[in-house]
């Protein structure tokens, strides 16, 4: 696999912003779309872009998606 911005070793992407690109921008959209839920730092309504963003939407959308399974987050 040879595509920019992506690694093997983590099966996934990253994106990297200039400071002021992403005013205005943050956070995207996390409302569900059918099954499909939304997680990433990007979607986080509180640090968006860090590390906390990335957990505090990490916990979200798990709650969110045991919540569409008709179960609770403990």
């Amino acid at each position: 696999m040879s595509q920019v911005g992506v690694r093997r070793c983590s099966a996934g992407s990253f994106r990297a912003s200039v400071p002021g690109t992403t005013d205005g921008y943050l956070p995207m959209p996390s409302e569900p779309v059918g099954a499909l839920h939304w997680g990433g730092t990007e979607t986080a309504n509180e640090h968006a872009g860090y590390i906390e963003g990335a957990i505090e939407s990490g916990v979200r959308v798990a709650r969110e998606v045991l919540r569409s399974l008709g179960r609770t987050a403990t």
